[in-house]
């Protein structure tokens, strides 16, 4: 009687190829404790030769005997969408085709501790539906998520939930499909989450709903808070009740440091009691990710490509949304060509010129839309020129796609010359002659124009600009009536923007450039990549830093870095605007150079601009100068930055150092969280693949430690080589392989590491090593020293700043040239090439003596402490930005 029971009630998941580590482990738990009741895997992807790799439980690949209409949501949908869209179907599914009677669904990223046999129990005795919430109270400390970020997620955790075969539940799983058939989306405007937001009407649309309230169901980083977890003889409980699973949402099994991505209110030392249990489920996920050479999380998601390999970037997913009407029937989506994107788009306010993929581009971006009024054909003109420069940039896709296919271009393309002496052209002829007829009439008609007339009219005088004498542009100002109508006021300032004028030319100013900052007040304004997870961005963020330590103002800007996750956490202000006199421009001299492509430079009108400027070769490249033009002065890292750099601009130059806290974490502990060896003398090598590798010379390191160390010994020294990226991995890493291969006192470390790891790292490592051709700053040597690590360098560029006899053992070198692929602007640009003898010796003489390694370590240490705390690059910003321009000649 108890097996038929079981036969009618069933578990199941959904997920892509990639997440199959996650399904896997969520089976094993759930099989533990509940092994009579079947478990189902639905897989939303696309089929791969993977479907009997769990064994006994059954994959379903989503096909159309499960969705009908797969395909079109499987275009029209991300990925995190698709697999959220498919889950009501996945119940009727299982209902209809396996006769099933009681379903549960469990994210994949759940961990199942106990019996969930007390579900099964609510739904045999009456109730349509069980459910979680997310908060059984307020969520009111600040931090996230909050009470707000909840609300918008929806009441329930979608997560979990339980259906019984009911007339009433099955009226309600046919409701919530035809909804996330067509708007199961992240639209936080529309008040749509996901699945979940639509769940909100569950107890109201069923008759009978049991809301799940017991802390021992779905403990996740929500809910945390007000279920304290405590172990009593090896058993969980949460809030005094036991476990039953516990739902690990937003956990990197690479990045476990934060627990969850999606919050920051624990970390993984913060967990107490429930900290063994995730580190568990992470070491778990780990040897789940890997079947023989594959890896799950490393697997495409099929539906990622169309079928002519081109990558769906989002705007191309809104397109299919949009346009899907225009696929002709038994077509698939996937098979459409570039010219469904580049067609004509529908949308009033971009229409002529601009097509459907750049208009979804478009309303996807709150950056574009701050540019971009689209008030003028030439406006969508410009917009159409700077998707030219992101489509190949930040999506990988060509400057065709940025094409519309029915255009009719009447704008000639000289108009969007930035403003400079010229002949005009015939359209700004017409324009000024509508302007001097304007001009000469009765200025008393002007009482009578329409607004929108008057709207016209400043936009012709502000687009010609350049064509008029000073005391006309006034003229015509003060007759247009541009400094007492606001809203004409702040369109005519966007314009002049737009032209490489500043805001308030008409004042007075006839030629391009920056107003005087004196109308903000004092103080600082940081933009950059802030949240990308680069050095340049880390740079930003510890300027930032520093500067906080004055107590003067200050605002953030995080400016989308192309190309990367932009995931690391900092707070910035929402607004790109600010209120300082002074911006700092962090972003180096390439993206000055092309600002327009990362920000909208109006914001920067009033405020005295400073580049911070990373450059490694001994002459600043000359394609780079403009990016001078676009500041007052430069700030660099090092003296040998700023030696390049005066040799091509007049501007000022003064060099702020970056800021290198101390390192206080302890050295066995950090072995141990790491995995490294405790009675070894550790020497660390770090480099990036998707940089220029030569650059940093790892394989010089390599060789010079081999033959220094040439026997290894199970007490010998071990070298940690630390690397990460894809990019130039092909030239270097079969020997680096082969070596440490053949060598056991050598080890690899080949992934992204998070900051707390590199941290531990360098804390746990005796002996830090660079044998470099030349450094910016250096900043991986400087942090090593500031843990009270030997620095072994290379003696050239920018680390010699910090590192000399007393603290440090710095390697001779010879000079030579820079060879082709080997960094950018290479042409005639020489560097360093470190001595192999003198880098051998070094690395022996610190084996050697213990004492020197302590008294270098220190010395290195204080160093670092005095020059590069955060206080003293700060109070050098501050001077710098106190003594203001004058200061600056």
């Amino acid at each position: 009687m108890v097996q038929q029971a079981a036969e009618k009630r069933a578990v199941f998941t959904i997920c892509s190829w990639n997440y199959l580590a996650y399904a896997a482990t969520l089976a094993e738990s759930f099989r533990r404790h509940n092994p009579d009741t079947p478990f189902f895997v639905f897989i939303a992807d696309r089929p791969q030769p993977l479907q009997h790799v769990l064994g006994e439980t059954k994959i379903i690949v989503v096909d159309g005997s499960v969705v009908p209409d797969y395909e079109r949501m499987a275009a029209c949908y991300s990925i995190m969408e698709f697999n959220t869209s498919v889950k009501p179907h996945c119940f009727e599914f299982l209902f209809d085709k396996h006769g099933f009677e009681q379903l549960c669904y469990i994210d994949p990223d759940i961990f199942v501790t106990a019996s969930l046999s007390e579900i099964f129990r609510i739904l045999a005795e009456g109730d349509d539906c069980v459910l979680t919430p997310h908060i059984t109270a307020p969520l009111s400390d600040g931090l996230v998520p909050g009470d707000l970020e909840i609300a918008r997620s929806g009441i329930f955790n979608l997560g979990f939930a339980a259906f019984r075969n009911s007339s009433s539940a099955r009226a309600f799983l046919s409701w919530w499909r035809g909804w996330l058939e067509t708007d199961c989306l992240v639209d936080f405007e529309r008040g749509i989450f996901v699945d979940q937001s639509f769940c909100d009407f569950a107890p109201v649309f069923m008759e009978r709903v049991h809301i799940l309230r017991d802390p021992g169901y779905n403990l996740a980083y929500w809910n945390l808070l007000h279920r304290p977890v405590e172990d009593r003889d090896g058993k969980l409980f949460a809030g005094g009740s036991p476990v039953k699973f516990v739902h690990f949402s937003g956990v990197d099994k690479d990045r476990p440091e934060a627990f969850s991505k999606h919050q920051n209110r624990f970390t993984r030392e913060t967990l107490g009691a429930l900290r063994p249990l995730f580190e568990h489920y992470v070491e778990t996920l780990r040897s789940k990710d890997m079947h023989g050479e594959l890896r799950f999380s490393q697997v495409e998601y099929g539906f990622g490509r169309l079928n002519s390999g081109v990558p769906i970037i989002p705007a191309m997913r809104a397109c299919f949304r949009r346009y899907y009407r225009d696929i002709p029937a038994g077509q698939s989506p996937f098979d459409v060509d570039r010219g469904f994107f580049t067609a004509a788009c529908d949308r009033p306010r971009l229409r002529p010129l601009v097509n459907r993929l750049v208009a979804e581009l478009y309303h996807l971006r709150p950056d574009l839309q701050d540019w971009f009024l689209l008030r003028a054909p030439e406006d969508r003109m410009e917009l159409n020129r700077l998707a030219e420069t992101i489509l190949p940039e930040q999506y990988k896709l060509g400057e065709a796609w940025a094409v519309c296919d029915e255009s009719n271009d009447e704008i000639p393309s000289q108009f969007f010359q930035s403003a400079v002496a010229r002949l005009p052209t015939p359209l700004e002829i017409n324009r000024l002659v509508k302007l001097f007829g304007f001009y000469v009439g009765d200025r008393l008609a002007s009482l009578f124009r329409p607004r929108q007339k008057m709207d016209d009219l400043a936009w012709s005088l502000a687009y010609s600009f350049e064509l008029l004498t000073p005391g006309f542009r006034k003229s015509l100002v003060e007759s247009l009536e541009i400094d007492s109508n606001p809203s004409r006021l702040a369109l005519f300032r966007h314009w002049m923007q737009e032209r490489g004028f500043a805001a308030e030319s008409w004042r007075g100013e006839s030629a391009p450039r920056a107003a005087s900052p004196q109308s903000k007040q004092d103080g600082l304004a940081v933009y950059g990549f802030l949240n990308a997870e680069t050095g340049l961005g880390q740079a930003g963020r510890a300027l930032a830093t520093a500067f906080k330590t004055t107590q003067l103002p200050m605002s953030c800007h995080a400016v989308p870095a192309p190309g990367h996750e932009n995931a690391v956490p900092f707070e910035a202000s929402p607004s790109m605007k600010n209120s300082a006199g002074t911006a700092l421009l962090a972003m180096n001299a390439d993206n000055v150079m092309n600002l327009q492509h990362h920000m909208n430079p109006a914001v920067l009108a009033q405020n005295r601009r400073i580049g911070l400027f990373f450059w490694e070769l001994p002459v600043f490249p000359g394609v780079w100068a403009g990016a001078c033009e676009q500041v007052d002065e430069v700030w660099v890292s090092s003296r040998f930055v700023r030696d390049s750099l005066q040799s091509t601009t007049s501007k000022p130059v003064h060099i702020v150092p970056l800021p290198v806290p101390l390192n206080d974490l302890d050295a066995v502990q950090s072995r141990k969280a790491l995995g490294l060896p405790l009675d070894r003398l550790l020497y660390l090598v770090t480099f990036d693949f998707n940089s220029f590798p030569e650059r940093k010379n790892p394989m010089g390191a390599l060789r010079a430690f081999l033959d220094a160390f040439p026997k290894a010994t199970e007490s010998s020294p071990l070298l940690v080589v630390k690397c990460h990226g894809a990019r130039n991995r092909a030239a270097y890493e079969k020997e680096l392989g082969e070596a440490i291969a053949r060598n056991p006192h050598m080890m690899l470390i080949d992934r992204v590491m998070t900051a707390q790891e590199m941290l531990q790292l360098q804390a746990a490592t005796d002996v830090y090593v660079s044998l470099h051709r030349a450094e910016g700053f250096g900043l991986n040597l400087a942090e090593s020293m500031a843990a009270g690590k030997v620095a072994i360098g290379t003696n050239f560029s920018g680390n010699v700043d910090f590192m000399n006899a007393q603290n440090s053992l710095l390697v001779d070198f010879d000079m030579r040239p820079v060879r082709d692929g080997e960094y950018v602007a290479w042409q005639g640009q020489w560097w360093a090439a470190p001595r192999h003898d003198d880098a051998v010796s070094a690395l022996r003489l610190v084996e050697s003596s213990s004492a020197l390694r302590g008294q270098l370590g220190e010395a290195a240490r204080r160093h670092v402490a005095s020059a590069l705390s955060s206080e003293s690059v700060g109070r050098t910003m501050a001077d710098l930005i106190m003594a203001g321009p004058a200061g600056r000649a």
